[in-house]
């Protein structure tokens, strides 16, 4: 293992995958905790992937909102590439659901907020992330959630909206329909996957299950909006809403997504006060 990247100490590898490996180190002379993603040698040989990394660490130097993950430098070192970034101290969505199953109402609708609020940033500067599932939202110890990894995001012609052509790119248990068919991919294919996850804090069950990735695949494309069951018929309007098989039906973006939460909850607290059940 490495022991140090610039001015960075190498504590402990934490996360590995097939581009990248993720570090936890100690930034001198400031004694920071950081996380630093590291371009694996492998794949350094790639131009595609290089061209990616490199991508993201331009793009995440852009943002500033407190629900995407903060990046402070990036190293190229003897061939090697690394992006140093905030350490999360906490859990990710992922591993929640592991634990938990399913999440209370109210928190999967607070999470499902905040996500949206990240998305409403990065979409309204021309960047659609192509790859929102449950383990790049990270949860702070203090509840905030960040969203992570924007690796295979990509910029849009314009921050108005317009869509671009990519690859079969994302998870296929979040991938919205246009991206399992390779086609047009803007910024409701984000949200699409926000409803796969909203539906999966809500019920503890994956939208789709297949045995194969194709299998998978097909469904988001012809499978029928889920139903929820009874007691959550009041956020059906949100599933409706973000899973809708082409783009146009969904909300318009992340802004009418937050205003139908509102409306929702404004809704079950007037019910509430007049001892009306939903």
């Amino acid at each position: 293992m490495l022991e140090k990247i610039g001015n960075c100490r190498i504590v402990e590898e934490i996360a590995s995958g097939g581009m990248a490996v993720v570090y936890k180190a100690v930034q001198d002379p400031l004694g920071r905790t950081v996380a630093i993603k590291a371009l694996k040698t492998s794949a350094a040989a790639e131009e595609n992937v290089v061209t990616r990394f490199e991508r993201e660490a331009k793009s995440l130097a852009n943002l500033q909102h407190e629900n995407i993950i903060h990046v402070y430098d990036f190293h190229r070192e003897r061939g090697a590439m690394f992006i140093v970034m905030e350490y999360v101290q906490g859990i990710d969505l992922y591993d929640l659901l592991e634990k938990c199953g399913r999440l209370p109402y109210d928190v999967a609708a607070i999470v499902t907020m905040q996500v949206a609020r990240a998305l409403d940033y990065v979409h309204y500067r021309g960047i659609v992330h192509r790859d929102i599932k449950p383990a790049n939202l990270m949860l702070r110890t203090e509840g905030v959630l960040v969203l992570t990894d924007f690796g295979v995001a990509k910029r849009t012609e314009h921050a108005s909206g317009h869509t671009i052509q990519g690859e079969v790119l994302g998870t296929p248990h979040y991938i919205s329909p246009e991206q399992a068919q390779a086609g047009e991919v803007g910024p409701s294919a984000d949200l699409y996957s926000l409803g796969v996850i909203f539906y999966e804090m809500l019920t503890g069950k994956r939208v789709f299950t297949g045995e194969t990735i194709l299998e998978i695949l097909s469904q988001h494309i012809i499978a029928p909006i889920p139903r929820l069951p009874a007691e959550l018929v009041d956020y059906q309007p949100l599933i409706d809403g973000l899973l809708a098989k082409k783009p146009a039906d969904r909300f318009a973006d992340a802004d009418a997504l937050l205003a139908e939460i509102d409306r929702i909850w404004t809704s079950q607290s007037i019910q509430k006060k007049l001892g009306v059940s939903t």
